[in-house]
């Protein structure tokens, strides 16, 4: 598999089970390091709602879900690295992870049911700039 960023070659490194029913492949790139899938023929069932009204877990998960990745990159990447929040919902987990390592997260977001692209344009300039 191609890489999405640089089009270098991606191997697999393991797979995982989504949505509870799809076992999909994870593929890393050789030169840049992206973590992909597979192509997501699962998209239109897992995008149904962006967030759901009764995941009372969001928060929670979210707060636990940065420590744990904080301490993968503080160890093992880059101190100085910029990443990319892809599908990041409402940037909670981005948040965090700045709040915890003072990491630069930019957050794609995928949905137009949570930003517009005027105010998405507004939050990429922003932090373009700091």
């Amino acid at each position: 598999m191609k890489c999405k960023i640089c089009r270098s070659n991606s191997n697999k490194i393991f797979n995982a089970i989504i949505i509870n029913k799809y076992k999909i492949d994870y593929f890393k790139c050789d030169n840049c390091g992206f973590l992909q899938v597979e192509e997501p023929y699962w998209l239109e069932e897992a995008y149904k709602s962006p967030i759901n009204d009764s995941d009372t877990g969001l928060l929670e998960r979210n707060i636990y879900l940065s420590r744990k990745v904080s301490v993968i990159l503080y160890f093992l990447f880059k101190k100085d690295g910029n990443y990319l929040d892809y599908g990041g919902g409402y940037g909670i987990f981005t948040r965090l992870m700045r709040d915890i390592l003072g990491l630069i997260f930019i957050i794609m977001i995928l949905t137009h049911k949570i930003y517009s692209l005027k105010v998405l344009s507004m939050i990429f300039k922003l932090r373009l700039m700091q």
